[in-house]
């Protein structure tokens, strides 16, 4: 079993240190975002304790094929989930429990993908539909 010390070299010990605080802060949601990444890599990774060492360029590009192709996850959640992984070796280096030279991210490395959905505004003719139109129920209404 692991020491108290060995523990804290790992991916799901920051990963639960993070979400106990979003928790502790009432960010419930920002906490599961946090979950549902871990479990995730837990399912790729497919071992009970992701190492810091095992987080490479090409696990992160593997990870982001799993999570496409064996997930059918989208680019925006697959870019959640890295940055969420992003944060945790953020938080691992600022306690120095990993140098930045194991950090995985940025230029000539892996970058996050961005989605690339287009916004689209509404026509006129839509506004007025909407700004004219009667609200059915109280939700409705406070959203008008």
């Amino acid at each position: 079993m692991f020491g108290k010390t060995d523990a804290k070299q790992n991916v799901n010990y920051y990963f639960q240190k993070i979400i106990d605080k979003f928790t502790q802060k009432g960010s419930i949601s920002t906490a599961k975002g946090y979950e549902n990444a871990l479990q995730c890599l837990l399912r790729f990774h497919k071992k009970e304790n992701i190492s810091f060492n095992d987080v490479n360029v090409s696990f992160l590009q593997e990870f982001e094929n799993f999570c496409i192709k064996m997930e059918d996850k989208s680019i925006t959640t697959v870019s959640i989930y890295t940055r969420n992984l992003r944060a945790v070796f953020n938080e691992a280096i600022a306690n120095n429990t990993i140098t930045n030279d194991s950090y995985p991210f940025g230029k000539r490395k892996y970058q996050i993908k961005a989605p690339k959905k287009v916004k689209k505004a509404l026509t006129p003719q839509q506004i007025k539909i909407l700004f004219e139109g009667v609200p059915k129920t109280l939700q409705q209404e406070k959203a008008k």
